[in-house]
């Protein structure tokens, strides 16, 4: 992202700790000196557009205005209902592939740019946040009792795969190596088979 004014610190953007941080690590004679340090937590996908004489880090970041919302759609005409359902807290940015529970009382997608997987509970409006060890989630899908999703993810050592997750604990379990983001896993109704899809 940029050099300090003096030359002896160098800032970068790192996921190492399972989410975009800005850090900076020390140069002396021309090599790295010592260890990264961690400025700031969870900056997101920020692009540098300079560092001033001062020290100061200006920097660009897209910002999703997206959010998760209800409406019931009339399947004979095709049109929205006229009531919309906005949650009115716990905004996670950059929120995709909602996907009810079994039960039909919570939602859970994907948020943080790909980073993590949000929960929300319909009625409270509560939000839980699923995060490391996996990252880049893509298209969770509920287990059919409704105590797991399964998720074609990463984990923090860079191995894809498919993975499923205790809704509780948020404890992943590695199902399957090697597939990549777009397996689009999802469980038999019997819970004893997995459908996914490869490459070709």
């Amino acid at each position: 992202l940029g050099w300090s004014p003096d030359g002896t610190q160098l800032l970068f953007r790192s996921d190492r700790t399972g989410t975009n941080g800005l850090w900076s690590v020390a140069f002396l004679n021309g090599g790295v000196k010592g260890v990264p340090e961690l400025l700031k937590v969870d900056v997101g996908p920020i692009f540098s557009l300079g560092v001033t004489k001062a020290g100061t880090l200006y920097a660009y970041k897209a910002v999703g205005n997206r959010d998760i919302k209800i409406a019931s759609v009339d399947l004979t005409t095709g049109q929205l209902g006229d009531h919309i359902f906005d949650f009115q807290s716990g905004y996670i940015n950059g929120p995709g592939s909602p996907e009810w529970s079994p039960d039909g009382k919570s939602l859970a997608y994907t948020a943080c740019s790909g980073n993590c997987m949000v929960i929300r509970t319909v009625a409270t409006g509560e939000v839980r946040k699923i995060g490391r060890p996996l990252l880049y989630f893509r298209a969770p899908r509920w287990a059919p009792d409704g105590r797991s999703i399964v998720v074609a993810a990463r984990d923090d050592k860079g191995r894809n795969g498919i993975f499923q997750i205790d809704v509780q604990t948020g404890v992943p379990t590695r199902l399957i190596d090697g597939p990549n983001f777009g397996a689009s896993p999802q469980l038999a109704p019997d819970g004893q088979k997995l459908y996914y899809s490869m490459r070709g």
